[in-house]
């Protein structure tokens, strides 16, 4: 146990201390080129290029993240397209269920998106599905590769412990007698 007179100097934050991050509205990423193993390319070419970005990316409709738990139903399909943000730009709201009024229910409905990359040493260009889930499509759909890993794991642990135990069983197997039929100790002669 410490002595008391080591508890009275301990400072008062001992594992240290930390500036809480701003929780200020971060501007959006701008237009990035992406990196590439060539040298330089002109800066006339890039200028033009990131004025064609700019008009570009001003065109794309922005959806902001939705805090907090959106509910399931909402009224209207206005309410719905609104305060969801148009299903967080990865679906669209429809009516799940009742007459228009009070016995209404709205909700989105999400839709997978195609989603292209560069990958590989010639940059080939590759595409995925990404699926969406959440009540308002806000969360990324992971449980197909969840599955995938939960499976192996599990399959690979009953393999290895089925091998450990396929080696102790054989170890624990009596010898056969004839191995010893030839020796004999030193005490009988």
């Amino acid at each position: 146990m410490p002595d008391t007179s080591r508890l009275s100097k301990s400072k008062k934050n001992p594992y240290g201390s930390y500036q809480l991050p701003s929780q200020a509205h971060l501007a959006p990423r701008q237009f990035e080129e992406p990196m590439n193993d060539l040298a330089a390319t002109s800066t006339k070419a890039k200028s033009s290029e990131s004025a064609t970005a700019t008009s570009t990316a001003s065109s794309v409709p922005t959806f902001s993240p939705i805090t907090g738990i959106p509910p399931l139903c909402y009224a209207s399909l206005d309410a719905c397209t609104n305060k969801t943000n148009q299903c967080s730009g990865h679906g669209a709201c429809y009516k799940k269920r009742g007459a228009e009024g009070k016995d209404a229910c709205f909700t989105c409905g999400c839709k997978a998106q195609k989603e292209t990359f560069l990958h590989g040493p010639n940059n080939r260009t590759g595409v995925r599905l990404t699926y969406w889930g959440g009540s308002a499509c806000q969360k990324k759909d992971v449980s197909g590769p969840f599955w995938l890993i939960a499976i192996f794991t599990v399959v690979m642990v009953g393999l290895v412990s089925w091998a450990i135990g396929l080696i102790f069983s054989i170890g624990e197997e009596k010898l056969p007698g004839v191995i010893g039929a030839g020796v004999s100790s030193n005490r009988a002669r």
